[in-house]
């Protein structure tokens, strides 16, 4: 890609201003001409202004001439022309393009990314070579250059992104078999065993759910089978009635719906649940139990003896102590006493052998002795007093340090003794106080548990529980006084009949009571049964529902480990393919890379060999036969190896059709030498790339 022309409308401080371009186009101007101006025109006007930086729209003009311009450059044997103009926001923008003065729709807005397949960063980080190139030195070129390569920003280079890949697959399963997968493993098998003894639960309470249901079944039959026994019973208590009774009787049969409306309004609040005022008595002695473990609870919280925080040593440290206040200056004097009576004698025994058998054993040697002796005494006494004064006051030291020092030692040793045993006999007590504690109130639990099931088969709003439950006994005594009643009635009503009716339907009438009543006790024993089983149930239901809670656990436990394994997969699959991207990127990019980079440092550096670099960019050389990296040169030649560098990377992106450079005074810290190279280098290589070379110096031209 060639450019010819461009015109400039107004971008910063440069407004209608033409430039035509050659393969090598020197621009030779002062500091603040527009010399980068011209350079970021010409990126801005491959690319557009980017909407997400503020800073291209910094160069609106400084007058009021139109923001943008023209540029035309040769693209495959093609001709175009690009004309851009620029508002205050994306939205003001324009863009055309023209062939042979024709508009054309070979590219769209997005130019030069069609034209290279680069953003536009990643073409300027390769084609633009400004004044702080030199300054960042390797680091800059690879991170740069891996930033293209790898298209992440995120790393800057593969070994980092496998590297991060690879703790990853280690998080869902390492060496050790710890990780994700392994820890839902293990959950999954504790809920599977969880699941495996709850499953016996599981079945009986469906077995006991099933007789419920049979029962109800039941009760409604034979409900149904009495309702249809007192039609009969009312059919045949019509005939066997009189004028006579008939106003007595209709007056009985009154009273008795009343009854029945009060005992169907007792089953109401009872659930149609046969209940009896001593199960009732059971839950309000729970009730009682309940306040007096409370009570009991509450005196043993204020029983919790007050524990003394007062440091205290241990009873070995007591007994060491005390051993050494007893031991006190014993071991010296017991030791070297003996030896100052053994020197004493000897003296006594020479004097009197010289005397008695009247050899000469001179005064002196007598004296001597009896010196070294009373010599060896002054010292032993002295040492020993020494001795007791420390272990003297490492005892006083020892009482003070726990408070002790207005006890004499032998009464402080028996205080502190005394202490101790106290204040482990007070932490024994309350540890036991507070286990006693524990066991009420999981009495207490347990027995609110219990009151609980049995209050929420009936309501759900109770606020008092034993006034509930008084209020049910209440109930249940009326129901029953009802039930009396509702019997004797029965009874008035069949003594009227017998006496007013013919013996055929009397006898039929009391046969229907009778069934009547084998029916009342069969439901009465079918509802004690549905009462057993409700109570069974409410107990089996807490392990079903768990045995469920269980299997949803399990469920979600199977999905998580299903997922795990997919996204562990997932990334041993990516570390496959970005190790294969790796090694296909090492034949297609950096072999080429390499090769070119070698071509121009020998250009460069005639005396350098062996240039590469690896897949860090760090560019290493032969000196002498032996390796060095490029931190070993000066910084202008760092700079050329940079250069040359980015010039290798041109060569190995772009097979084809190679992109424009533009060098803004980018050799400046350059020597004569050096840049001489320099400038041979770029008249070669203006062969196939077109250079734009910005400079403010004429020092620095490129023509001599």
């Amino acid at each position: 890609m060639k450019i010819r022309s461009l015109h400039i409308s107004g971008f910063g401080n440069v407004k209608e201003q033409d430039c035509n371009f050659s393969q090598i186009t020197q621009i030779i101007s002062e500091n603040g001409s527009g010399k980068t101006t011209l350079a970021n025109f010409i990126e801005i006007m491959l690319y557009g202004m980017n909407a997400k930086n503020t800073a291209d729209r910094d160069f609106l003009p400084w007058n009021n001439s139109v923001f943008g311009g023209t540029m035309e450059f040769e693209s495959n044997g093609q001709i175009y022309k690009v004309e851009r103009t620029f508002g205050q926001k994306k939205s003001d923008d324009t863009f055309k393009l023209y062939k042979d003065g024709k508009q054309s729709f070979d590219y769209s807005e997005e130019l030069g990314l069609e034209l290279f397949n680069l953003d536009r960063e990643s073409f300027h980080r390769i084609c633009f070579f400004d004044q702080t190139d030199y300054q960042k030195g390797k680091v800059f070129i690879s991170e740069r250059l891996n930033s293209v390569i790898c298209a992440t920003d995120e790393f800057n280079n593969f070994n980092s992104i496998c590297k991060k890949i690879e703790d990853e697959i280690k998080e869902y399963q390492n060496r050790q078999n710890r990780g994700k997968i392994p820890t839902v493993k293990q959950n999954l098998f504790d809920t599977e065993i969880e699941l495996r003894n709850l499953s016996d639960k599981k079945d009986e309470y469906f077995t006991l759910k099933n007789s419920l249901q049979e029962q109800k079944e039941k009760r409604e039959k034979q409900k149904t089978l009495l309702s249809a026994y007192e039609k009969e019973r009312d059919e045949l208590l019509k005939q066997l009635s009189s004028s006579k009774v008939e106003a007595k009787i209709e007056s009985l049969k009154q009273a008795r719906q009343r009854i029945v409306q009060k005992i169907q309004k007792s089953n109401e609040i009872l659930n149609e649940n046969t209940i009896s005022e001593e199960q009732v008595n059971v839950y309000i002695k729970f009730c009682d139990d309940v306040e007096k473990k409370t009570n009991e609870l509450n005196s043993l919280s204020k029983s919790f003896l007050p524990v003394s925080e007062k440091p205290l040593p241990s009873d070995e440290e007591i007994e060491s102590a005390e051993k050494s206040y007893h031991n006190t200056g014993k071991s010296s004097f017991s030791f070297f006493l003996p030896l100052c009576i053994i020197l004493a004698v000897l003296s006594v025994v020479l004097f009197a052998f010289s005397f008695i058998k009247s050899v000469n054993i001179p005064l002196l040697t007598v004296a001597v002795i009896s010196t070294i002796g009373a010599i060896i005494f002054g010292v032993i006494d002295y040492k020993k007093h020494a001795l007791i004064k420390r272990q003297r006051q490492s005892v006083t030291d020892f009482l003070g340090k726990y408070g002790y020092m207005n006890y004499s030692p032998s009464s402080a040793f028996q205080a502190m003794k005394s202490d101790r045993i106290s204040q482990t006999q007070t932490h024994n007590q309350n540890r036991l106080l507070q286990e006693e504690i524990s066991n009420i109130q999981n009495e207490i639990s347990s027995l609110n548990g219990r009151i609980d099931r049995f209050i929420y088969s009936f309501t759900n709003s109770a606020t008092d529980k034993l006034s509930f439950l008084y209020e049910l006994k209440n109930v249940i005594k009326i129901k029953e006084e009802n039930l009396a009643e509702l019997k004797d009635i029965d009874k008035e009503i069949l003594k009227i009949q017998s006496e007013n009716g013919n013996e055929n339907l009397k006898t039929e009438y009391q046969n229907k009571l009778n069934q009547i009543k084998l029916l009342k006790t069969e439901i009465d024993e079918i509802d004690e049964n549905i009462s057993r089983l409700s109570s069974l149930m409410a107990v089996a239901l807490v392990d079903s529902e768990k045995y469920d809670n269980l299997c949803l656990k399990k469920q979600a436990l199977n999905g998580e480990l299903l997922q795990l394994n997919k996204e562990k997969e997932i990334a041993e699959k990516t570390l496959e393919y970005l190790k294969e991207a790796k090694e296909n990127l090492t034949k297609g990019c950096y072999e080429p890379l390499k090769k070119s980079l070698k071509k121009y440092c020998e250009s460069l550096f005639p005396t350098l060999s062996g240039v590469t670099c690896d897949e860090d960019f760090n560019v290493t050389f032969l000196v002498n036969g032996l390796t060095k990296d490029s931190h070993s040169l000066s910084l202008g030649q760092q700079q050329l190896v940079n250069f040359s560098l980015r010039l290798g990377l041109i060569d190995s992106l772009f097979d084809k059709e190679k992109p424009f450079i533009i060098i803004d005074d980018a050799f400046c810290p350059l020597d004569e030498e050096n840049f001489n190279l320099c400038k041979k280098l770029l008249k070669e290589i203006s062969k196939t790339l077109q250079i734009i070379y910005l400079t403010p110096h004429r020092s620095r031209s490129l023509t001599d």
